[in-house]
């Protein structure tokens, strides 16, 4: 069965807000919309420690994706005999 998901508002889709150092930064309304969408029912208390939690995640994934790594050589290989 499938389950219908609420639209996002295009706003958060196309620009989430961001903080100055260009991380996405998690408003108390952002929040609530990705809570919605996720079909999570949080309390405000528990919705209050998630913030900074949600900061953390997404600046370290901001930092990963920002690393250049196009030259570096894979770390492992693959070839289809092994199998």
């Amino acid at each position: 069965m499938l389950v219908k998901r609420p639209p996002m508002s295009q706003a958060l889709v196309k620009r989430p807000p961001m903080s100055q150092d260009g991380v996405m930064d998690i408003t108390s309304s952002s929040l609530d919309e990705l809570l919605r969408y996720a079909e999570l029912d949080l309390s405000a208390e528990r919705q209050t420690a998630l913030t900074p939690m949600l900061q953390v995640v997404i600046a370290s994934v901001t930092a990963v994706r920002a690393a250049d790594v196009d030259e570096v050589p894979p770390a492992t290989a693959f070839d289809a005999r092994w199998t």
